[in-house]
Order: structure tokens, then sequence, then C-alpha cells
């Protein structure tokens, strides 16, 4: 990788990751019910599937494929949610093509198509990424058909969004690409924590109710599990 190629990578980096900090601390929409909504996207969302692999790239990228991997994926989630918004929102496809480039610049892209299929993996992840497709064509149904203010303030796409990208983080996770540990780590405390608040706050809008957070908690720590004991029988990369 020649030099000025790395600091065109890093640059757009750190831009990416700044892009996303602002969005996950920029003033949120305040009301009663809301705090599922919030939390879902500026900071599961934005922090840990965006903003932290982002800053994990800058040092040893080499050794982390599958943090640029769950990049891509997310924005492209977060382009899918805003097409099912009745707004246009061009930052989206800005944002893919910021993506994009550091993916074509990324001192590993080479890595990025060599996995690791372990069909036990793929099992659990589907039980993970299944229910939360089912949750995102839920969410998607009420951007259309709800007037409420979580329609008005977009917060029915962004749950979604976030939803989406974190089924794909999950199917990526169990693909076991150099770095899986990145989107492992991101899939799963971000399946805790919605668990968590779901059970905390069983019936506000987008709640997965408590017997559901409560499955999503016991999957993530079973699915983190045996990700790490398959990679170490098999000495998969990290």
């Amino acid at each position: 990788m020649s030099r000025w190629r790395g600091i065109a990578f890093r640059v757009l980096s750190v831009l990416f990751a700044l892009l996303w900090l602002n969005v996950a601390f920029s003033e949120a929409a305040s009301g009663e019910g809301h705090t599922l909504h919030v939390v879902a996207f500026r900071y599961l969302f934005a922090l840990l599937l965006l903003t932290m692999p982002a800053l994990l790239q800058l040092f040893r990228a080499e050794r982390k494929a599958a943090a640029m991997q769950l990049i891509v994926l997310a924005v492209t989630a977060h382009l899918m949610g805003t097409l099912i918004a009745p707004y246009l929102d061009p930052l989206a496809y800005g944002l893919v093509a910021i993506a994009v480039a550091m993916a074509w610049l990324h001192p590993a892209r080479a890595e990025m198509f060599r996995t690791n299929f372990s069909l036990p993996l793929t099992i659990l992840a589907a039980a993970g990424a299944l229910p939360l497709l089912g949750f995102v064509i839920d969410q998607a149904r009420l951007v259309r058909t709800d007037p409420s203010s979580h329609a008005v303030q977009g917060h029915w796409e962004d749950t979604a969004v976030f939803a989406l990208a974190l089924a794909l983080a999950i199917i990526l996770a169990s693909l076991r690409t150099r770095g899986w540990w990145i989107p492992a780590a991101a899939a799963s405390l971000a399946t805790i924590a919605y668990g968590a608040l779901s059970i905390l706050e069983p019936d506000q809008a987008s709640s997965w109710g408590r017997a559901w957070g409560g499955a999503a908690i016991a999957w993530a720590v079973g699915f983190v599990a045996a990700l790490v004991l398959v990679s170490g029988r098999r000495s998969a990369p990290r």
C-alpha cells in the first residue's frame, strides 16, 4: 500500500467517523416514548456499527477487513432506510460513496472475500437475523401508516435501519472474515443493549418486549461464545 493511498484511507476514515459522531451527539428529538428510537439510531447504529469500526481501522487496518465490510453493509442499510422514507436524503448517497472509496483504498480489500464458513454459526446467525428482518418489515410498514410523532420525526425508519444493519452485522460476523471480532462485538453489544432496554421499557414504541428482549440477550451471549469456540478450534484469522 502506497504512502499516499494510506493517508487518503485514514483521512476518509476520520471524516466518516466525525460525520457519524455528529449524528450520535447532535440534539435529539424529545418526547415521551422516543428513548428506544433515539438509542437505536444515534448510539447503537451510529456509534457501535459505524463510528467504532471506522476508528478501529486507523490502526493496523490490514488486519480488519471485517470492519470495512461492516461499514459498507451499515451504510447500505441506511440508504435502504431513506428509500422507504417519505423524503429524499442526499446525504445517504454521499455516505455510501465515502464507504465505497474507503473500501477501494483499504489495505486488506483482497481479504474481504475470504470467509470461514461454519454451518453451526450460520444456523445461529439465521436464528438472530430472521426475527430482526421481521422487525424491519414491521417498522417499515409504520413509516407509511402511522400518523404519530414517531413517523413525523423519522423514528420508524431509524429503527428499521438499525435492525437491518444489526441483522447484516450478525451474518457478517458468522462468516469470520479477518477482523471478525469487530462485527461480532458490535452486533452482540447492540443486541444486548436493545434487549435490555426492551425489558426495562416493554411498552415503548419499537420495544421487543420482555420475552423477546430476554431471548435476544441470551442469543447474543450464545452467539459470541459459539464464535469464540469455533474460531479457536479452527484457528480462524482474527
